[in-house]
């Protein structure tokens, strides 16, 4: 708990295709919504035995290990090739996301024990940035109230890379 945040997620994928995160050229209402993690901590982290819950449901569980500073993204699928980003690791879930545009609370879970969570109701059609960005003090915020674009999957919501902090 701590070493892990949860740095994004998008729920409600816009319509059209500015609504296509992971790049493959469609947009698609569940192969389009992710989950942004961080490792936070300074040391190497073995990622076994960490999942993605929605309420209880495992949406996706891990394997091998995450670098000091290195993000991963996890899409509910594509239709292509996954974006490439220095310091981010892109992956499909092994499970379907299907977040709901409603509400839910996703969890970011080691074992049974929770290491980070969000909590929406009535998703915006942008994702939801913890604002500040890689902090576990941060709270989340519509990713288009606080920068122009809808969401930012493996870089920060400026366009930085996630590996140097996010600041400039």
């Amino acid at each position: 708990a701590g070493d892990l945040v949860i740095n994004e997620i998008l729920a409600n994928v816009p319509a059209d295709l500015a609504g296509d995160a992971n790049e493959d050229g469609v947009r698609d209402a569940t192969d389009d919504e992710f989950v942004e993690i961080h490792n936070l901590s300074g040391e190497l982290l073995d990622l076994a035995g960490v999942s993605i819950r929605v309420g209880e449901t495992v949406k996706h569980s891990f394997s091998g290990c995450l670098e000091p500073g290195q993000s991963l993204v996890v899409f509910a699928g594509t239709d292509g090739m996954l974006p490439v980003r220095e310091g981010v690791v892109f992956l499909v879930s092994d499970r379907t996301f299907r977040l709901s545009n409603g509400g839910g609370t996703l969890s970011l879970m080691a074992s049974d024990v929770m290491v980070d969570s969000v909590t929406w109701t009535n998703a915006p059609a942008t994702s939801l940035q913890r604002t500040p960005e890689l902090s576990l003090e941060g709270t989340f915020t519509p990713h288009n109230q606080v920068v122009a674009n809808l969401f930012s999957p493996g870089t920060c919501s400026n366009g930085l890379a996630l590996s140097g902090g996010c600041t400039e």
